[in-house]
């Protein structure tokens, strides 16, 4: 039985749910491991879950020590609930740690998949003793030279593709318009939010706002050409009725919308740690299919001019920005897991 860590974030928890279900038609048992405070907590899945009383890591004396009460106890739990596991593959967030650390204890295969093109601190922590270190960006591949790169477990919700026209029609968008997805990672994006209305007062767009759930209240009665949402576990239907997108850079959405071949303006988040966002990011703008604007940069005015490069070719958009993500990460992994884990 694999056992499939990450939570916290939808960043963390959808890749491995992804891989669990691939994992689970080629006749494996799975049980997926995610944090009981992250976004995972809503989401259907017909694997089995267990949620952790899982806390981020914190350099703070309080903090450290909410960590590692938090990793004990959420280990503990893990040992009780799934005695027999024969491997672990960690995707990172809080709940990945106890993860990592049964399998030290069990001495069973640890797997890691690093999503970000800047690696975070628990697959630095964990990769001497991992079997095989996958990740979805190259520029991870400098951090960790011995790492597999096979982009990012995508799940079907995702990856389905519908005709341009039905997927506007599903969306109650107008079939012509020029539509403009915004979107602010599994939890929304407050500025990206303010900056879509700003937008909307000027420009000749229809706006496809996936708002957060948290902040849908305070935009869904926007301009009439702002359609919001609050959140859409069918994100591929998103993706086919755009055009061109703005979007935070989690590997989640950079993945996503490089598999759907969408022109994105990427405007990261610039608190994220080691600034992960902008370097992953980046690495799109460099093969040519998307272009970056840091948040302080971020103005109406430069984000229009940036949208207007994206639609003046955005053939050339977007079949640069399918370069980075194929869809067949999970096939890549598996055949590592059943060679390296002898399973």
């Amino acid at each position: 039985m694999f056992l499939l860590a990450g939570g916290g974030t939808g960043g963390h928890f959808f890749p491995a749910l992804a891989l669990g279900r691939f994992l689970k038609e080629k006749g494996h048992e799975v049980t997926l491991v995610a944090s009981s405070r992250g976004p995972e907590r809503s989401v259907r899945t017909e694997l089995p879950v267990l949620h952790l009383e899982a806390r981020p890591f914190s350099l703070s004396p309080k903090g450290f020590f909410e960590f590692l009460l938090s990793a004990y106890r959420s280990y503990r739990k893990l040992e009780q609930a799934v005695p027999g596991a024969e491997a672990v593959v960690s995707f990172g967030g809080y709940a990945s740690t106890a993860a990592s650390l049964y399998a030290l204890k069990k001495g069973i295969p640890l797997f890691l998949h690093e999503q970000n093109a800047v690696p975070s601190r628990s697959s630095r922590l964990f990769r001497r003793f991992a079997r095989v270190t996958f990740v979805a960006f190259e520029r991870a591949k400098s951090f960790f030279p011995e790492a597999v790169r096979v982009g990012l477990p995508l799940r079907k919700e995702a990856k389905k593709r519908y005709a341009k026209k039905e997927a506007r029609r599903l969306l109650g968008l107008p079939e012509e318009a020029t539509v403009v997805l915004v979107l602010g990672g599994s939890q929304g994006a407050l500025f990206l939010n303010e900056l879509t209305l700003k937008l909307a007062r000027h420009l000749p767009f229809t706006f496809l706002l996936v708002t957060g759930r948290s902040h849908y209240e305070r935009f869904r009665k926007a301009p009439p050409s702002v359609k919001a949402l609050p959140f859409l576990e069918e994100t591929g239907l998103l993706y086919s009725a755009a055009d061109v997108a703005v979007s935070r850079a989690g590997a989640g959405a950079c993945a996503e919308l490089s598999y759907h071949g969408v022109p994105t303006l990427f405007i990261p988040y610039p608190y994220a740690v080691y600034d992960h966002q902008y370097h992953n990011a980046k690495e799109l703008e460099l093969l040519g299919g998307a272009l970056v604007l840091r948040q302080q940069e971020a103005t109406p005015k430069k984000v229009l001019k940036a949208l207007e490069t994206l639609l003046s070719d955005r053939s050339l958009y977007s079949e640069r920005i399918k370069r980075f993500c194929d869809g067949k990460a999970d096939e890549r992994m598996y055949a590592y897991l059943t060679a390296e884990g002898g399973l």
